[in-house]
Order: structure tokens, then C-alpha cells, then sequence
């Protein structure tokens, strides 16, 4: 995993290990108390498509 590190000046590579924490316990409760339905799962890849975007991974990353 740690091969997949990838420096940069991003918001998020610039946020506290705290934040960046507190936001995966965030995001994972939230994940676990809504329902499973499709809306579901396309809103959680359409919040990591963001994330992605705001630490300035582009789509190419994305397909390796």
C-alpha cells in the first residue's frame, strides 16, 4: 500500500492525520447506518470521485 502514496500540496494531503481520521469514521458510520440500495453506493463513489479530484488524482490513477 504504501506504493500507492502519492506526494502532493492538495486540501487533503495538507489536512491533519485527525481530520483525515475523523472523516473515515465519519464516512464509514454514515455508510453503515444508511440502507444498501444502488443510490447508496453511487453517492459513496461520487464522494470518493471528489476526494480523488481534491487530492488531485486524475483519472488515470484512478484506472491502475
Amino acid at each position: 500500500m504504501i506504493a500507492l502514496y502519492r506526494p502532493g500540496h492538495s486540501l487533503l494531503h495538507r489536512a491533519p492525520a485527525g481530520w483525515k481520521l475523523l472523516g473515515l469514521l465519519v464516512g464509514a458510520v454514515t455508510l453503515t447506518l444508511l440502507p444498501r440500495t444502488v443510490w447508496t453506493a453511487a453517492i459513496a463513489f461520487a464522494a470518493v470521485a471528489a476526494l480523488f479530484n481534491i487530492g488531485g488524482i486524475g483519472v488515470r490513477a484512478w484506472a491502475r
